[in-house]
Formats: C-alpha cells, structure tokens, sequence
C-alpha cells in the first residue's frame, strides 16, 4: 500500500528557514507575519498545491483597499511568500521550482515627505520643552528623550527609531570629532539596511546645548 503524499504548510517551510543562517529577530516576525496573511487568505493550503492562479489571486487580495495597506506593505509580503517557495525549491527540494515567481506587486509612493518649514521648527523648538527644558510629567512621554530626540533628528538626519534605541556607550567622545555610532550590536537595537550601520558626526550645537552631559 502506497504511502500518503507528504504535504508541508508554508509555516514548517518558516520553520526550517529560520535557523537556516543567522537572522535577526524582527526580520522572523515579519516573515512569520506574511505567513499568517498567507494562511488566512489561502486556508494553509499545503505548498504543494499551490497554484500560479493562487498567487494572483493572493497578490490582489494584498492589494485590496479594504486592506489599507500601502503598496510597499503588500508587496513585502508578497515576497516573504515568495522567498519562503523558493527556499522550499531550492534549499529543500520539496517541490519542483516555486509556482509564484514572477509574480510582483508595483511598488508606488503614497506619502511623499515633505521638509519643515522654518516656521513649524520655529513653532516646535519654541515650546517650553526647549526653552526651559520642562520635561513632560508623565513618565510614558520619553523625559530627556523627549527633549533630546527632536534635536538629535534635527542636526542628524537619522530615523527616528536609530536615535531612540542610542545607549550611552554609542556615544564616542575619545575622537577628534565626537560620534553617534549607529549600531545593532546592542540587545534590541536594530537598523533598517547594513547601510545604516555608521557613525555620526555630533552637531556642534548639540554639545553646546550640553548633549555630552
């Protein structure tokens, strides 16, 4: 009697995925994330018996307004999917070649950012937050972050959740220049590319407010 065909659900592929070579914890959960979007649209079909009209139909499903995602949302996940079929083909052999190559969502540009005006940092750095440092009383509302963050976004041009997980050894003072170094070498820090891994120049008018304090 012919054994069952075995069928695997894309969260065993994630499975053996994970530990396949070093990966940091956020970039599991947004696998594991598009995992779940692929379970609830296609029922956790086993990979096997998916099919490329499957993937078109999932790709436009990302895609749906009710969803209110942007295009770049939906088409990470799509290739989360997607590189979870191709490790399935090529690293495990459990099928033939993924069914979903190809298949693509167009990224576009929703919210393009603007500068701020002159008159809105006027507005913003005139508050009594830095103007007398009168730090928020509620002790969720950052304390000295809540003063610092702003200004060190300002004379930086880092992202915001780079300047918020800075611990104090990240700041270097034994150089001609005094640094920020960002970094992910700490427990929870974390940046967006390897491009992100670089050292910052501390604005003069950040130490003359008394940042190296």
């Amino acid at each position: 009697m012919a054994k069952p065909a075995v069928r695997h659900s894309l969260q065993d592929i994630h499975g053996k995925w994970k530990p396949s070579k070093a990966r940091s914890e956020d970039t599991v959960n947004a696998c594991l994330r598009a995992v779940r979007l692929y379970e609830e649209f296609t029922n956790n079909l086993p990979i096997e018996e998916l099919t490329r009209e499957l993937g078109g139909a999932f790709r436009t499903w990302l895609e749906h307004p009710d969803r209110k995602t942007t295009s770049k949302t939906a088409r990470d996940r799509l290739i989360w999917v997607k590189s979870l079929l191709q490790f399935a083909a090529q690293d495990l052999g459990l099928i033939k070649q993924s069914p979903w190559t190809g298949i693509d969502i167009e990224f576009r540009t929703t919210n393009k950012r603007r500068p701020w005006h002159p008159a809105e940092l006027l507005k913003l750095f005139s508050q009594p937050l830095h103007t007398a440092y009168q730090l928020p009383a509620n002790n969720k509302a950052g304390k000295d972050a809540a003063y610092w963050i702003p200004l060190l976004g300002l004379y930086t041009g880092a992202r915001l959740g780079e300047l918020a997980q800075l611990r104090v050894i990240d700041v270097h003072i034994d150089t001609a220049v005094p640094m920020l170094v960002i970094t992910n070498e700490g427990d929870g820090q974390h940046v967006k590319t390897k491009a992100g891994l670089r050292d910052v120049p501390i604005h003069s008018e950040l130490i003359r407010l008394g940042f190296l304090d």
